[in-house]
């Protein structure tokens, strides 16, 4: 059989796109989004030829359906030279659907945007969370920027502190569950970072804790002067003692409040540099993956 005679395959009148678990996808853009390369599952998948892709928008595969506010997040980051991921539906060109997890990487004269079949019960959740954000759009309702920041707003509500730290979790997860389901080993460098996410959120609940213990006794040295006022004249050695005691939970306070509840703390610091790295290993895992494909590709054409 030979390279093209294994490409084809038969394709539903309506649905979902054939797209396998095992596959990874890749485009290359330039700034503009406009495709300049990809692989061969992209062509499949989308189901045009590489003509009609090559030198066309990216917006070329987008579906009605899917909010604008997504897109608009999605190029914001983008445009500030950061990497982000993002569940897509996307619409073949004979109005197929075909969802999946997409990272982007922005590079020196464009971006590479890697795609895997979602299967993970992140993904179960987020077509309802879109729906909502779709219907709220539109000329009288959300303007693309308003319905990003919904988006975010309702992963905070899921415990997310923004959408980076959600789009590394779901990143993760896509990853594990592909693995399950095409029987591979798990990656444990990803369970490993998941472990570390999770610990420092646990530790940043207990330090919480004892910050707003500290802040609920912080009326005691109040109370200490008021008795010393009464018990001795002013300057006196409980009065002094008392003046201690407020610096000393004072000081204990704003140290806990530095590692939890102020903006940019040393907590949240930590857990953008671990995301940041979990991110940066599933993106090099999938260009490893998608790499490995070409050359397989290569091999049946030679």
């Amino acid at each position: 059989m030979s390279f093209i005679e294994k490409r084809i395959e038969n394709r539903p009148a309506t649905g979902e796109a054939p797209f396998r678990l095992a596959e990874t996808f890749y485009s290359r853009t330039d700034k503009r989004g406009i495709i300049l390369a990809g692989n061969e599952v992209f062509r499949r998948v989308s189901a045009y030829s590489w003509g009609e892709l090559i030198n066309a928008p990216h917006k070329t595969i987008r579906h009605p359906d899917m909010p604008k506010g997504v897109f608009w997040l999605f190029w914001d980051t983008l445009n500030k030279g950061e990497p982000i991921g993002a569940y897509v539906m996307n619409q073949a060109k004979d109005g197929l659907y075909y969802w999946v997890f997409a990272i982007a990487l922005p590079t020196s004269d464009g971006y590479i945007s890697l795609r895997i079949k979602p299967s993970s019960p992140v993904f179960a959740q987020i077509s309802e969370i879109y729906a909502d954000l779709r219907a709220k759009e539109g000329p009288d309702g959300n303007s693309p920027e308003q319905s990003s920041q919904a988006l975010i707003e309702v992963l905070k509500g899921q415990g997310f502190p923004d959408y980076s730290s959600f789009a590394t979790h779901a990143l993760a997860e896509e990853l594990l569950f592909m693995d399950r389901a095409i029987e591979r080993a798990r990656d444990r460098s990803v369970t490993t970072f998941k472990s570390i996410v999770a610990a420092v959120t646990e530790l940043q609940g207990f330090m919480a804790t004892l910050a707003d213990q500290f802040e609920a006794i912080g009326s005691i040295p109040t109370n200490m002067r008021l008795h010393a006022s009464r018990l001795e004249p002013a300057g006196g050695s409980l009065t002094a003692l008392s003046e201690n005691y407020w610096k000393m939970a004072n000081d204990m306070t704003t140290w806990f409040n530095g590692f939890t509840s102020s903006s940019g703390n040393a907590f949240a610091s930590i857990e953008e540099a671990i995301n940041n790295a979990m991110l940066n290993k599933c993106a090099e895992r999938l260009i490893e993956k998608t790499h490995s494909d070409l050359e397989a590709d290569r091999k049946l054409i030679e």
